[in-house]
């Protein structure tokens, strides 16, 4: 819980105390660059510090420096500092620069959160355009955490610049807070509401109502149409009302002078109850406990009425090692904490050890907890079935992260091809130094991992993990292509040979974009964007045309391996399933894709036959038919509520 604090102007009697934390921050090491702040040094030295000290925290008229305290009740003296001053002058002027210190004490306590948002406010009332920081060292998570929850942005990185105490030399970050970007993220609303629910969504910061002289009416517009039953109110700006339907997970933009975006889905079902209220019936629980031979397992509980007692139940024939069961997927299925309920989480983590059937373990906003993660690492040295591992949304941290990179490393049974660990509750999106480093060794030795889930801020580790997964699905394309070839070399009917213009893929993937497309890859975003409005796998140059008449370039060296990585990814989904080829005459055949390679696809037609089609030059083109255009189209949140 965030300490309620008082935040006001440094005064006089302030300045003693505020170099006194100073001093205590710099001897640290570890977040100013600051060094020789010793204990036991000469007055001479001291004096010197202090005139440093001084030159940075206390308020100066001249340098338009200003400074505020933070006083907490029941802690005597000063509980935090920062200042605001110009970033620079004359044409630079107009951008502030901030600072902030809390008390080593108070850490942990959102105090650092407050003070930032304070400045922020100082700043846009002194009519600054933005703020920028100059130094957060990357070690600093929760620094980092709590200036991008105010609003900050990553702009850059510079590489070693930082030389920290414990860690030797580390990254830095410019971080950014643009005060005339028009849009503003919604804090108030959440990401689904139940069909019957009463909803009130007033976007932050609050958009500013309209004088009596306009025409409220007209004041605030939003787009597309809310959903059945909720309306905007035309004075606030406020979504409010009941919803009638249910609908996808979508972003409604509402303007004025200012812009706010809210996303937010209607679902149609009853509300999961939190892991505390979680109704189980201990008489079934227990009878499931005792249950030692599959056999005697009970008839499946409904998912919905009794989803705890379900849980149970599919943790325990995980437990088992059910030869028939190769997928647990709870979803969206809040998982009780593991000190309330150990039958569930912890168990489901304890079983993965032994189990020797089970492929698919998604546990996407399912309430995973650190002390789970802790016990999942540890079973993932041992396991060597598990391809699908899906943690996103939950409540880990970047040591529980880390744990699960080395475990999934120091296996080398292991067989897990898609990993997902993005988006957890409280940690944004940077995971820190130590966690980025786990991923990138994990992905130095893994051959197996084609699909990766991790948003990286270290460009180090970010390329050697962006190479290392187009060598694996190079290498699993390879597989899967050698194996489709000695099974095309057993059939012994004969090979016709055609030359190859173009290809065109008829059914979507059953596997859901996600697969594909990595939803935090602006280059993911735009290949995903020109394949929706083209229906084909474009061309390097095309594919940067769009990028370039989009507003967003990408380099010839990123665009290159991009296409190569689709194209292997659609191809190989593709096989055993229906395509077009046309060849060089413009002659189309219908058939099953048995396997391809860079210039080549071996079809089988309608009829039997085994067909060669070559591109005697550039690779050829893979188009897509409209059966793709809604698979493309579809979001996460739409999956999982056609899914529901």
């Amino acid at each position: 819980m965030a300490a309620k604090c008082t935040i006001r102007n440094a005064e006089q009697r302030d300045f003693g105390p505020i170099l006194r934390l100073a001093c205590l921050i710099a001897e640290a090491g570890d977040t100013f660059p600051w060094e020789g702040f010793e204990q036991g040094v000469c007055k001479e030295e001291q004096a010197e510090q202090t005139a440093m000290l001084s030159e940075t925290w206390l308020p100066d008229p001249g340098q338009c420096r200003q400074a505020f305290v933070c006083e907490v009740e029941e802690f005597e003296g000063i509980a935090g500092v920062y200042i605001l001053q110009p970033k620079g002058l004359g044409r630079c002027r107009h951008v502030a620069q901030g600072a902030y210190m809390v008390d080593p004490t108070l850490r942990g306590q959102g105090l650092g959160k407050q003070l930032c948002r304070h400045s922020l406010e100082e700043a846009r009332r002194q009519k600054y355009a933005g703020m920028q920081f100059d130094m957060v060292v990357s070690t600093n998570v929760a620094a980092i955490k709590a200036w991008t929850a105010c609003g900050f942005k990553i702009m850059c990185t510079l590489p070693r610049v930082f030389q920290h105490p414990e860690e030797g030399f580390v990254d830095a970050h410019v971080m950014f807070n643009d005060f005339s970007s028009a849009e503003f993220s919604d804090t108030t609303a959440k990401s689904s509401y139940t069909v019957g629910d009463k909803v009130h969504i007033l976007p932050q910061p609050s958009l500013p109502s309209a004088s009596a002289s306009e025409n409220v009416l007209n004041t605030f517009k939003v787009e597309p149409p809310l959903p059945e039953g909720l309306t905007l109110c035309p004075l606030t700006g406020a979504i409010q009302g009941t919803p009638l339907k249910p609908s996808l997970e979508t972003t409604y933009r509402i303007t004025t002078c200012s812009t706010s975006t809210v996303t937010f889905q209607v679902i149609d079902t009853v509300k999961l109850p939190s892991g505390e209220s979680l109704n189980i019936d201990e008489d079934f629980a227990a009878r499931v406990e005792n249950v030692k031979d599959l056999k005697q397992m009970p008839k499946e509980p409904a998912r919905i009425r009794a989803f705890g007692d379900w849980m149970i139940w599919m943790v325990h024939r995980a437990w088992l090692n059910d030869p028939t069961l190769i997928d647990v997927n709870f979803d969206g299925k809040h998982m009780p904490a593991p000190h309330i309920e150990p039958r569930i989480a912890p168990k489901l983590a304890k079983a993965m050890a032994s189990n020797t059937h089970l492929k698919v373990l998604s546990l996407s906003n399912a309430n995973v907890q650190k002390s789970t993660a802790i016990e999942l690492a540890e079973a993932l040295r041992l396991n060597c079935i598990v391809q699908t591992l899906n943690l996103d949304s939950n409540c880990l941290d970047s040591n529980s992260i880390r744990e699960i990179a080395l475990s999934i490393k120091d296996n080398p049974n292991t067989c897990i091809e898609h990993l997902r660990l993005q988006h957890q509750v409280g940690m944004g999106v940077v995971f820190g130094r130590p966690a980025e480093e786990a991923v990138g060794q994990m992905m130095q030795r893994n051959k197996t991992v084609v699909n990766l889930g991790f948003e990286c801020s270290d460009a180090h580790w970010r390329n050697l993990i962006d190479r290392a997964l187009i060598l694996n699905n190079d290498v699993s394309r390879r597989r899967r292509s050698q194996c489709m070839t000695a099974d095309v070399e057993a059939d012994s009917s004969p090979i016709e040979e055609r030359t190859l213009n173009h290809l065109v893929l008829q059914g979507s993937p059953v596997t859901a974009p996600s697969d594909f497309f990595s939803e935090e890859n602006c280059c993911h975003a735009l290949l995903r964007a020109y394949m929706v409005h083209n229906l084909q796998l474009p061309t390097t140059v095309q594919l940067q045309n769009y990028a370039k008449n989009s507003g967003e370039p990408i380099q010839h060296k990123a665009a290159v391996p991009l296409i190569k990585e689709f194209r292997s990814r659609l191809l190989d989904n593709a096989l055993s399933s229906e395509v077009s080829v046309v060849d060089a005459f413009g002659t189309t055949t219908m058939g099953n894709l048995k396997a391809w390679q860079e210039h080549s696809i071996d079809l089988c037609n309608e009829a039997g036959e085994r067909l060669i089609f070559k591109a005697p030059g550039d690779p050829p083109g893979v188009f897509l038919s409209s059966a793709w255009t809604p698979w493309l189209k579809r979001t996460k949140s739409a999956a999982s509520l056609a899914g529901a």
